[in-house]
């Protein structure tokens, strides 16, 4: 499983880090954000899947199904003739890598017992160590030798006998089939292509609303449009996760919210800091790799610290400080707008931002393990991650669109709107990190 999720760690850090010269070379800078929010969005649709099928029949179809997506996903970007071609590539991966997650969150509920649960969160984390400090420089290296084609090939090459290294795993697979007790109804899925339609949508809509869109009719419509869009996804989230979590409800429900405040304020600035970089910096792909590896090692050295503290801090005191520092680094990153500023300023926020997420992102896999009902750990590790992918795609749909009309009238300002945006989302994660109960100790 550390395997596996070290693939899709280092499939992450290669993809954020050379995004900005395969946009670029395919003269796709006006899809930019959707090659980061689209993936969040189809992602829903593996999620769920997974999910039903971890709980029903154990998580291995969902394991070997998820792959085949992710590798096919990278298969068909490194061959991309066209910025679409890339998107549709982005697509197929970011399904697999959603139902990878979902598939090896369930295992963890299923297979072993709660005592081990932080530590094995923790190697999850720990996992993402060595891509974080690999990952970028040799997606920069291959990309500046062979080109950013054949970066993306190399999680590829990886991810097959990663996956291979699970076929241990019936025997525990039997098991989970025969204590299953939850039966997610099948409308989920729909419910799920609603969600993933509407922020797919979103994200058209508001590329769409960036050119000249000059008749009144056009922007009416693409009005209409994104209303539309944005109350079929807010339909869809509140069937598709636990009741109360679009308000942060106390318990369960402020843990699932908690994910994708984190989650959506992290990775929203992560997609637009080594644009920031290459495009007003004249940073390398090496330069930015540098960055992101800071932030994936900092991740992982706070998920240790985490780890090492068990049962000694209140979980919504970690909490709180978790996302203290996520927003102090993000705010700390935005510094490097201010055209004196040096590129390590950029990379000491993002290694600050890092480390809260290395409190936030375990202590709320553990909380929700031990507040999810016997039988129902693929439906509330499905949940913890539509969180997530929900939150994270909505970001930069809004900011994707705010980004690219802001960029021909004042750069700064459209860097200053998107990083804004994800310190805000960190600041409110911390005022509700309060509600998280049921677990005094994390």
């Amino acid at each position: 499983m550390v395997g596996l999720v070290s693939v899709v760690a280092l499939e992450a850090m290669g993809s954020a880090a050379i995004m900005p010269v395969a946009a670029t070379a395919l003269d796709g800078l006006f899809l930019y954000g959707f090659l980061f929010g689209g993936p969040l969005a189809i992602s829903l649709l593996g999620m769920v899947a997974a999910g039903q099928w971890s709980d029903q029949r154990g998580p291995m179809r969902a394991v070997w199904v998820g792959t085949t997506c992710f590798v096919g996903g990278l298969l068909v970007a490194s061959i991309a003739g066209s910025v679409w071609w890339l998107l549709l590539g982005r697509l197929a991966t970011g399904l697999g890598s959603g139902m990878i997650g979902v598939a090896l969150y369930a295992t963890v509920g299923r297979v072993y017992p709660a005592s081990l649960h932080s530590r094995v969160f923790a190697a999850f984390a720990a996992a993402w160590m060595l891509p974080a400090l690999v990952g970028p420089a040799v997606a920069g290296l291959v990309s500046g030798l062979l080109g950013w084609r054949w970066a993306i090939l190399v999680p590829a090459a990886l991810a097959l006998p990663a996956c291979a290294a699970l076929v241990r795993v019936p025997s525990a697979a039997v098991a989970l089939r025969e204590t299953g007790r939850s039966k997610p109804p099948s409308r989920r899925m729909l419910w799920a292509l609603g969600a993933s339609v509407g922020a797919v949508v979103l994200h058209l809509v508001g590329q769409a609303g960036l050119g000249d869109a000059a008749a009144a009719g056009v922007s009416i419509g693409l009005a209409l449009c994104a209303a539309a869009a944005m109350g079929l996804l807010y339909v869809s989230a509140r069937r598709l996760l636990p009741t109360g979590s679009l308000v942060a409800k106390r318990g369960l429900p402020a843990a699932i919210a908690l994910s994708g405040l984190s989650q959506g304020a992290f990775f929203a600035a992560e997609a637009f800091l080594p644009l920031l970089l290459h495009r007003e910096k004249a940073a390398s792909v090496g330069v930015a790799g540098v960055l992101l590896s800071a932030g994936a090692v900092t991740w992982s050295a706070g998920a240790f610290v985490r780890a090492r503290m068990h049962s000694k801090v209140s979980v919504p005191q970690m909490l709180r400080c978790g996302f203290a520092l996520l927003g102090a680094g993000i705010a700390l990153s935005s510094l490097v707008l201010i055209p004196s500023a040096p590129v390590m300023i950029a990379v000491l926020g993002w290694a600050i931002a890092g480390a809260g997420m290395g409190l936030v992102s375990p202590t709320l896999s553990v909380v929700t393990l031990a507040l999810a009902p016997t039988g129902t750990q693929g439906h509330v590790g499905a949940s913890l991650r539509l969180s997530a992918a929900l939150a994270t795609t909505s970001t930069l749909a809004f900011s994707g669109a705010t980004f690219a009309l802001l960029l021909h009238v004042n750069v700064a300002g459209a860097y200053a709107t998107s990083l804004g945006l994800a310190a805000l989302l960190a600041l409110t994660g911390g005022v509700v990190a309060g509600r998280v109960e049921g677990a005094a100790r994390c």
